[in-house]
């Protein structure tokens, strides 16, 4: 997703770094997101522009505290990014250089390298070192430099503001169908499958098994209602996401069961979508009493 500097943009500003709190970095894409580039597209029409997705590669976070994970790794939010018609993404590195420049440096640095027409931001974008940069500041800069700027208010479910924040406490709380309610896309966990304990095969069970990218937001230790596609079909499933008690495992696994699929998938890069939480993993006595267990899920995901 490259772009041309002759290029007059609308910047979609997405980088959101809240005062005193570890920064987030556009890392979910969700419906607060999705207004921010409707309404880029609206203003990049009118002004006879191109839109531009102004983010990071890597996560702020890990520079800033101690990093707890994205919803979306920097390949899925192009890949969304896309999805949604975006055809110009600006992915900047956050490094230590980055996180001491100034709110003002960088906006210089953005209008010497592009021909900037606009802003589209949301009403609580800060940026710059310790976050000192704000509407209000980003206004003003505006206005010295001929530049629109529009601010986007607040998306909200209820009482609270839609957030990366706010999905990510559903899904530490296994709440999947809030978390996805917040985005256009149901949380996915994408990786190569490969050889497993194939202990699901004595069971009657096959499963993938799936080791999440270290980047990823952790979700709730639980068994789960999954999809997965393959060839283009889509396959009802169940995840196991966490470890395997009953056989005396400790270490993390992301098992998968496909129903209705048979054959081989070593090797294969796969992402498995995520619609509820089923239940807890827990230790069941025996094996067989795991295999009824299964079943009993099994015929929950296919009502």
């Amino acid at each position: 997703m490259g772009f041309n500097h002759r290029i007059i943009y609308i910047f979609i500003c997405m980088i959101i770094i809240p005062i005193n709190k570890s920064c987030g970095y556009f890392d979910s894409l969700h419906l607060g997101h999705i207004a921010l580039i409707k309404r880029a597209e609206e203003v990049a029409v009118e002004l006879k522009a191109e839109n531009c997705v102004l983010t990071f590669s890597s996560d702020p976070s890990n520079i800033i505290s101690k990093g707890k994970g994205v919803v979306l790794t920097a390949f899925e939010r192009l890949d969304k990014l896309e999805k949604l018609g975006v055809n110009n993404v600006l992915m900047l590195d956050f490094n230590e250089k980055m996180r001491e420049t100034s709110g003002e440096d960088f906006l210089k640095l953005l209008i010497a390298n592009y021909d900037i027409r606009a802003f589209v931001c949301g009403f609580d974008y800060t940026f710059g070192k310790n976050a000192l940069g704000n509407t209000e500041s980003l206004q003003n800069f505006c206005n010295e430099n001929e530049i629109k700027l529009y601010i986007e208010e607040k998306k909200s479910t209820g009482n609270e503001k839609i957030a990366t924040t706010l999905i990510k406490y559903y899904l530490k709380n296994g709440l999947i169908e809030k978390a996805n309610e917040l985005l256009y896309y149901p949380y996915q966990i994408c990786g190569k499958v490969i050889v497993g304990r194939r202990v699901g095969r004595t069971l009657g069970f096959p499963t993938i098994n799936i080791i999440p990218p270290a980047e990823k937001f952790p979700l709730k230790i639980g068994v789960y209602r999954t999809h997965l596609y393959l060839d283009g079909e889509k396959y009802s499933c169940i995840t196991n996401y966490g470890s395997c008690p009953t056989f005396g495992e400790s270490s993390f696994t992301m098992e998968t069961y496909i129903d209705g699929f048979s054959g081989n998938l070593y090797g294969k890069d796969i992402c498995v979508y995520f619609d509820g939480f089923l239940r807890e993993d827990v230790k069941f006595s025996s094996p067989e009493e795991l295999k009824n267990q299964l079943t009993k899920d099994l015929e929950t995901i296919r009502k």
